[in-house]
Parts: C-alpha cells; structure tokens; sequence
C-alpha cells in the first residue's frame, strides 16, 4: 500500500540516501519509526559494508518488502553493484541505461524512485551530486522531496532534466534511478 510520504531532513551532510531510504520505508512500510539515532545506526552499518557505494546494502533491505528496479548509466557502476550485491546474497539486478525522462515519470506512475540529482537545480546554489525521492509527476513537473532541507519541491521537467545533464557533464557522476513499487 502507497501511504503518504513523510519528509525527513538529514541530520548529517552524508544522510542524504539513508534518508530517501527512510522515506521509502515510511512510504510503503508498516509503523517505520526514524530519527537522528536511526540515521546514525543505519550511516554506520551501510559504510561498513562498503564505504565507496554503500547503497547497495539499504537497497538489499528494500528488497525484503518491496520490487526494486535499479538503473544505472555508468557500465562500472553496474558492475560494482552486482559486485557488492553477490557479496550481500542478495537479488540486486542493477541494468544499465541511459534515463530519459519518460524513465523517471514511469518510476513515479507505478511507484516512487530515490534518484542521484545535481543539488544545483534545487537550490541555485552549488554543484555536488545528492539523492532524492522522486515521488510524483504531473502537469509537466517533477515532485521530489529532498532530505537536505526537509521539503517537498516541484520542478519544472526541463530544469529536473538539467539537473541529470549537470550530473553527467559537470560532476562526472552517473546518473542512477531505483525505482520501488509495492
């Protein structure tokens, strides 16, 4: 069941994927309780696993109860994912594409997506690569709710997309969607 999803702000410059995390879980989850403490738990366990790419292990616990679909453009990433996905024994399947828009406003028609976005597009303010939760398109924006500043914002699609070309071409990161359905 999709329930309303609940915004958590960070409580560490690097909590940003394990707050999408959070926000999922309180999405699609049953009584999800999360605070700094959980935050710190969590941040601890995951840069244990692997300090580098240590989404995969948050993911592995999505897949206890949800369909996770990951795409990745980065053909390396692909394979550190499968990598550490077979050191969890876990059912990660990582493919690699390149995203379009379409992609992101079918992750949000089936479900909701954490997603890699450059931070710029939100705040005008700097460049550095930052995780989100897209959880809505509609009228030819995009909806993310960033856990940088606890808010829930609406993006023009052109800008949203500026913000994936800026991740590419001026952070030289890849972009990534993890698509969750219940």
């Amino acid at each position: 069941m999709k329930n309303e999803l609940n915004t958590y702000k960070q409580a560490t410059p690097f909590g940003c994927f394990i707050n999408c995390y959070a926000m999922i879980k309180s999405r699609y989850g049953k009584d999800f309780d999360f605070d700094k403490e959980k935050e710190l738990e969590l941040m601890e366990r995951s840069f244990r696993f692997d300090r580098e790419s240590y989404e995969p292990y948050l993911i592995d616990k999505l897949l206890d109860e949800l369909t996770v679909n990951v795409f990745i453009e980065s053909e390396y990433l692909v394979w550190k994912y499968e990598k550490l996905s077979e050191r969890l024994g876990n059912t990660i399947e990582p493919r690699h594409k390149i995203l379009s828009a379409q992609d992101y406003r079918e992750s949000v028609e089936t479900g909701s997506a954490i997603i890699l976005l450059d931070k710029y597009n939100l705040d005008m303010y700097t460049h550095f690569a930052h995780w989100v939760v897209l959880s809505d398109h509609k009228d030819g924006e995009f909806t993310v709710n960033d856990p940088w500043t606890g808010r829930e914002i609406r993006i023009p699609r052109s800008r949203f997309m500026n913000s994936i070309k800026s991740l590419r071409n001026t952070l030289n990161c890849s972009p990534i969607l993890i698509a969750v359905e219940n």
